[in-house]
């Protein structure tokens, strides 16, 4: 999926680099410190989504189709979609709102 996100992205040959659930655990350790610092309570164990941020997943299209009841799509078109509205928000093009909970 990433070299769809990077063809949309205009930089289709980037490469791809898999970090190693050490190193994982080392940064989220530094980001919980610094959550702790300011105060933030992040929701989710960022250390406990290791085996989740960490993983290539893979479901069989059979399970997609016959037990979810899910139709065929465009991925490509769907995700360049996505890539474009996520670049638009970003140069300030598109308006959203805040989820930030006050």
């Amino acid at each position: 999926m990433l070299g769809i996100i990077h063809k949309h992205l205009g930089v289709p040959d980037k490469r791809i680099i898999t970090i190693p659930k050490f190193l994982y655990r080392l940064g989220m350790k530094s980001i919980i410190n610094e959550y702790k610092e300011k105060g933030i309570e992040p929701g989710l164990d960022p250390i406990g989504l290791v085996e989740i941020m960490t993983r290539q997943a893979f479901i069989d299209k059979r399970t997609i189709v016959e037990e979810l009841g899910v139709e065929g799509d465009d991925i490509d078109r769907a995700i360049g979609e996505s890539v474009r509205l996520c670049m638009e928000v970003l140069d300030g093009k598109q308006q959203t709102i805040s989820m930030k909970g006050e």
